[in-house]
C-alpha cells in the first residue's frame, strides 16, 4: 500500500511537526478517509522511534568524560607545538620542475620540426627558377624573365604623368596620348 502521492510531503511535514494547522485539519480529514495515507504515517512514524531509540548514545560517566578530555587536551597541546604544514601546490613544489624541464623541451622540439616542416628544404635561387619555369607557361615564364623590363615601363609611365601634369596645356592641335599625356603632331 502506499499513500497518495499528492499527499506525501503533506505527510513528512506533519510527521516533523512542521505543517501549519490549516493545513493539519485539511490532513486529519484526509487521514479518516484514507486508510493508504493513514497506514504509511503510521510506519513513518514507527521507523523513525525505532531508528532514535536504536541511535541514542548511552550516557557519559566521570570517569570516560575525564579521559575525553585529557586526550583532547593532549592533542591540542602536541598540535600547537607541531603545526601542520601547509601543502603548496603542485606548481609550487619541487617535483614540478622536472616536469616543467621536460615539457619545455618538448616543446622547443615541436617548434623546432614544425618549423622544418613549414619552410620545407632549403632551395638555391637557381633551383627555384628551374622549378618555377618547369612548372609554368611560356607566356607567364616570358613575363617573369621581363618583369625588370615592365617595372622600368611602369616607372617611365608614372614619369611621363607627372611631366604632363606639372606643364601648362599647348593651343596648338596637341592630342591626348593612351597614357594621358600630350602627343605633339610630327611637323613635315
Amino acid at each position: 500500500m502506499s499513500a497518495c502521492p499528492h499527499h506525501k510531503e503533506t505527510l513528512m511535514l506533519d510527521i516533523f511537526g512542521e505543517l501549519n494547522q490549516s493545513f493539519k485539519a485539511s490532513l486529519e480529514q484526509h487521514l479518516s478517509s484514507c486508510p493508504d495515507c493513514a497506514i504509511e504515517k503510521d510506519a513513518i512514524t514507527q521507523t523513525l522511534t525505532i531508528a532514535k531509540t536504536a541511535l541514542d548514545a548511552p550516557p557519559l560517566g566521570e570517569v570516560e568524560a575525564a579521559a575525553m578530555r585529557e586526550r583532547v587536551i593532549r592533542d591540542l597541546a602536541i598540535g600547537a607545538k607541531n603545526p601542520p604544514k601547509r601543502k603548496q601546490p603542485f606548481f609550487f613544489s619541487r617535483a614540478f620542475i622536472p616536469t616543467l624541464a621536460s615539457a619545455s623541451v618538448l616543446l622547443i622540439a615541436l617548434g623546432f620540426m614544425a618549423s622544418k616542416l613549414l619552410t620545407g628544404p632549403e632551395i638555391n635561387q637557381s633551383t627555384r627558377l628551374t622549378v618555377l619555369q618547369e612548372q609554368l607557361p611560356a607566356d607567364d615564364l616570358a613575363i617573369i624573365n621581363n618583369l625588370d623590363l615592365l617595372t622600368n615601363l611602369d616607372a617611365l609611365d608614372k614619369l611621363a604623368r607627372a611631366i604632363d601634369q606639372s606643364q601648362p596645356p599647348s593651343p596648338h592641335n596637341n592630342v591626348q596620348g593612351k597614357y594621358g599625356h600630350v602627343k605633339k603632331p610630327i611637323l613635315s
